[in-house]
């Protein structure tokens, strides 16, 4: 097994790749697994990956989501939770954005306000059909949380 030798690591173990996913023209800014997929969010898009074989991954869905900035996402089943800036003029909003991966023009949108300077909108949580997700800014923060029992989107 090959080792790191630094003043941080120490003599720490080093782990290599088993494959590799390129964005190409694309950057990721926010990412979650569920079993052998991965969603990435991209600036206006969500890709949906599949790692069943780590060595080959491969593109299974690329969802357009026009405007939209990601910052943090999470995932349930079919549901995607996406939380991230809408690109608008007159005035920018953060949201959260439920997307369904086998229906993704059905999708729904918690509003979080208009977006602020030096503001934040946290990683969304799902805990038996509630969203959790936070907001804040340089000197205020506050949790919400959205009851998401119904039927999908």
């Amino acid at each position: 097994v090959p080792r790191a030798t630094s003043a941080l690591l120490g003599d720490a173990p080093t782990v290599a790749p088993l494959g590799v996913y390129s964005l190409e023209d694309q950057t990721g800014s926010a990412i979650a697994a569920e079993g052998k997929r991965v969603l990435v969010a991209t600036k206006g898009s969500l890709l949906e990956l599949d790692f069943a074989d780590p060595a080959n991954p491969r593109k299974t869905a690329e969802i357009s989501l026009p405007l939209w900035q990601f910052s943090n996402l999470a995932v349930s089943g079919q549901r995607v939770y996406l939380a991230g800036e809408h690109k608008e003029l007159p005035i920018e909003r953060t949201a959260v954005v439920e997307v369904n991966l086998r229906s993704p023009e059905s999708q729904r949108i918690a509003d979080m306000g208009p977006a602020e300077e030096f503001g934040w909108i946290g990683q969304p949580s799902i805990v038996r059909g509630y969203l959790y997700v936070g907001k804040g800014t340089l000197l205020t923060s506050a949790l919400r949380v959205f009851d998401i029992s119904g039927k999908e989107p």
